[in-house]
C-alpha cells in the first residue's frame, strides 16, 4: 500500500508542477502568437512592393521578349522574300538561256539539212 500511496503522491506532485508550468507558459505562449502575428503583417508589408516591382519587371521583360520576336520575325520575312526573288531571278535567266540554246538549235538544226 505504501507503494501506492508513494506513486499517487508523485503522480499529484507531477500534474500539480506541470499544471503550474501551463499557467506560467500561458502568457508566454500568448505573446509569441501576438509577435508571430506582428511579424507575419510586416513582412506582408515588405513583401508587397517587393512583389510588385518583381511582376512590373517580369511585364517589362515579356514586353521586351515579344518585341524581339516581333523584329526577328521581319527579318525572317525580308530575308526570305528576297531569297524568294533571288531564285525568281534566277529561275528566269535560266529559263531564258535554255530558250536561247533551244532557238539556237532549232536553227542549227533547220541549217544543217541545207549545208
Amino acid at each position: 500500500m505504501a507503494l501506492i500511496d508513494t506513486l499517487k503522491k508523485w503522480f499529484g506532485a507531477a500534474k500539480e508542477g506541470a499544471s503550474d508550468l501551463a499557467e506560467k507558459a500561458e502568457p508566454l505562449v500568448e505573446k509569441a502568437k501576438e509577435k508571430g502575428a506582428e511579424t507575419l503583417e510586416k513582412t506582408k508589408e515588405r513583401a508587397q512592393p517587393m512583389m510588385e516591382k518583381a511582376m512590373e519587371k517580369g511585364a517589362e521583360t515579356l514586353e521586351k521578349g515579344a518585341d524581339a520576336l516581333d523584329r526577328a520575325r521581319e527579318r525572317v520575312s525580308e530575308r526570305a522574300s528576297e531569297t524568294v526573288e533571288q531564285a525568281r531571278e534566277a529561275g528566269d535567266e535560266a529559263a531564258d538561256k535554255l530558250r536561247e540554246a533551244t532557238d539556237e538549235a532549232a536553227e542549227k538544226a533547220e541549217e544543217a539539212p541545207e549545208e
